[in-house]
């Protein structure tokens, strides 16, 4: 094929309609057209059933869990039902090395036995209100991009203010489409959240890293809490006198199971995509922000991985952390390998030159439009050297760095005993909220670790990075150490009052301005923030010629075709995609089945690598098939399906529904093979990966014993 006739055919690609798989659509916004499509692929419920404020529905129960994923309400009391990757933190903290919930489970007997989670949210959406014409009439005249971010940021604030005053509700102010469009979202949060049930990490974990965004699948990644409310059914705190929240709305559980083929949805809240960056900032993502980022944190989390072998305390610390980084690290690794395999650059390419040929095709269009690209391209090109130094930046120092981030919590008690106006006794309110961070802070912090991986960035980022752009004490370790960035490590963490929680506890009892100044640790963080905070600085201003030139680039695709601009990026808001159970064929001669079953787990058994470890248990149950009424109907146990669903993240422990409404399975993973969808939807490649809700039932009742919880649930 020449250069010219591939061209050709990608511009025919992206002029296509939107296939019906692609979108994570606004509820309220549905339209008739798609509400067809859905009701001719298997849906049978109404748009009213999906979205209304008029009567309870589907968006009720379904909830943004801890801040970053999702859940839904599966039970008349309250039991809300999300990952086990989702549920981690909350769990991680409940454990102790006498009662490690994390590794052996856990499933309460009832409600009293329940775990209550500090800090943990369940906020469920109570309506949307559109307000593009309040920001509107206040801000197109304003062309000074400052002034133009901090006029909608007051207006947010006002708005969201106004929409919540006198009630118990949160309200929060999103854009969409690059800021043509600003919507309301009310939220009813609840804080009394109680752990109820997860499985093991051998099972809600299995697989590990190993099995990260990859397919075929076999983990049990589910957890369930209990929402409580207060007598009145309002949202609380913690009280032993709350009850189980009575909801709006409860998700039936389908026992029937699914075919290929099957009508699939899911209702969830997707964090972040960038379906509208040019073939300018694709490449960067590519070159500059997965490149820097996998390669500091192989570093990183191979350091913390040869404690971790070692000690078992440390492993209980450190797991989520490194299960944080390293979560990352291969979404970046494998989005860079589906980028360039399925030539996504070059796809955003042919529509660039689609685009640029419409916007010259009349004088109009073009004294509108017509340098928009040359725009973005030169300001993707002067951010470049900035873009890199920071990215090394924020991987190296608060990314890596515990100390660095802990240092730093105080630089308020610092600016405070800079400012003599300010009391003793405000100092003292501070110091008193800094000691409660401190217990957090030395709870699971290893100074060693810590040191370590150091001891293994500070050398790449001063290698790697300009030295314009190098933090000051790079001048000391070069005068005073001679180079060496082990030894300036090894003072600064035998000296530094942050590395020891006794001697930090001895500097909070008088608090004295020049034990901050001189203390290596705080010094270290002041460096950094000196070089970084110019660089933010500059960053933010370019940021916002971007995103202005980013916004009317928008506005022009979906004037020149409203197929391109059918939904808005995800941003955390309710959304809902839809499509079917559906393997693929990620190459030449590979066909992957559409599910797995308990078997492929039996086969993957290494009693030796923890990611791999078969509980007992399991193994009896797998062997002597006592699968109860979970199997289907070739007898066997189904673990993990494939559907074509668009999602991202943010939508881990969404549920998957079928045409009625009832949940079949848990979303929990994408493909490695599709990761470039949060820039650019491959019907063929991307797929989502969800845990099978008899899987889930199964290991609550024969695992667990704890029927008596599924003896809650709705099932059909």
């Amino acid at each position: 094929m020449t250069k010219q006739a591939l061209l050709t055919f990608l511009i025919s690609i992206i002029s296509l309609p939107m296939i019906a798989d692609e979108g994570m659509w606004l509820l309220p916004w549905l339209n008739q057209k798609q509400m067809d499509a859905m009701h001719k692929a298997g849906l049978t419920l109404t748009r009213e059933d999906l979205y209304t404020i008029n009567h309870p529905g589907i968006k009720d129960a379904i909830a943004i869990f801890d801040q970053g994923c999702t859940g839904s309400i599966i039970s008349e009391d309250g039991l809300i039902l999300t990952n086990h990757h989702c549920g981690y933190d909350a769990i991680r903290a409940l454990s102790t090395e006498s009662e490690n919930l994390l590794e052996d489970g856990f499933w309460s007997e009832n409600q009293e036995n329940e775990r209550p989670a500090p800090g943990v949210t369940a906020a469920f959406l109570v309506e949307i209100r559109d307000v593009t014409r309040q920001i509107r009439n206040e801000t197109d005249t304003i062309t000074d991009p400052v002034v133009l971010d901090a006029t909608i940021e007051a207006l947010y604030y006002e708005i969201s203010t106004r929409a919540i005053r006198g009630t118990h509700y949160e309200a929060e102010v999103a854009p969409f489409f690059g800021g043509a469009q600003y919507l309301l979202m009310i939220y009813e949060v609840y804080k009394d959240i109680r752990l109820v049930a997860t499985p093991p990490a051998s099972v809600g974990k299995f697989g590990g890293e190993a099995d990260n965004w990859s397919w075929p699948r076999h983990t049990g990644d589910f957890s369930m809490f209990r929402i409580y409310t207060d007598r009145e059914g309002k949202p609380a705190a913690y009280n032993e006198d709350n009850i189980p929240l009575k909801p709006k709305y409860v998700l039936p559980i389908s026992t029937a199971g699914y075919q290929e083929g099957d009508f699939s949805m899911i209702p969830g809240y997707p964090g972040s995509t960038r379906r509208y960056i040019t073939s300018f900032e694709t490449r960067e993502t590519i070159e500059i922000d997965n490149a820097v980022r996998v390669e500091v944190r192989e570093k990183k989390l191979e350091t913390m991985k040869a404690f971790m072998d070692k000690d078992p305390a440390i492993e209980l610390d450190y797991t989520g952390k490194y299960y944080s980084a390293s979560n990352y690290l291969k979404y970046s690794a494998e989005q860079n390998k589906a980028l360039i395999r399925q030539k996504i650059p070059e796809k955003k390419l042919a529509l660039e030159t689609r685009f640029t040929q419409w916007a010259n095709s009349n004088d109009s269009l073009s004294q509108k439009y017509a340098g928009i690209l040359p725009r973005l391209r030169e300001l993707i090109e002067e951010r470049e050297p900035v873009r890199k130094a920071t990215t090394y930046i924020n991987e190296v120092f608060p990314e890596s760095w515990e100390l660095f981030d802990f240092a730093q919590a105080h630089y308020s008690v610092y600016r405070q005993m800079n400012d003599k106006e300010i009391s003793a006794e405000k100092i003292k309110s501070t110091v008193e909220v800094l000691k409660i961070r401190a217990g957090e802070f030395f709870k699971d912090y290893n100074p060693e670790v810590d040191k370590s991986v150091m001891k293994v960035l500070l050398p790449l980022f001063r290698d790697k990075v300009p030295e314009d752009y190098h933090p000051w004490f790079f001048r000391q370790i070069r005068k005073k150490y001679h180079g060496d960035t082990g030894r300036y490590l090894d003072d600064l963490y035998a000296q530094s009052i942050f590395t020891d929680s006794a001697r930090l506890a001895s500097s909070y009892l008088h608090p004295e301005l020049k034990t901050l100044k001189k203390d290596p640790a705080f010094d270290g963080m002041m460096s950094i923030l000196g070089v970084y905070m110019p660089i933010y600085a500059e960053t933010i201003q370019s940021q916002r010629r971007y995103d202005e030139t980013m916004r009317k680039y928008i506005e022009a695709l979906r004037i020149m075709d409203e197929n391109l601009g059918a939904y808005p990026d995800a941003n955390f808001t309710l959304r809902l995609s839809w499509g079917n159970v559906q393997g693929y064929s990620p190459g030449d001669g590979m066909e992957y089945k559409y599910y797995t079953t308990l078997k492929g787990v039996m086969e993957k058994d290494k009693p030796g690598v923890p990611e791999f470890r078969v509980p007992e248990k399991l193994k009896n149950l797998y062997f002597t098939k006592d699968f109860g009424r979970w199997k289907d109907q070739q007898g066997a146990l189904r673990v993990c399906f494939l559907t074509t669903n668009d999602i991202t993240g943010g939508n881990s422990g969404s549920p998957v529904l079928n045409g009625k409404g009832e949940i079949i399975g848990l979303a929990f993973d994408g493909n490695q093979d599709g990761m470039g969808g949060d820039l650019f939807y491959d019907a063929n490649m991307q797929r989502t990966i969800c845990v099978d809700i008899r899987y889930v039932l199964f290991l609550i009742e024969k695992l667990g014993d704890a029927g008596h919880l599924v003896k809650e649930m709705k099932l059909h």
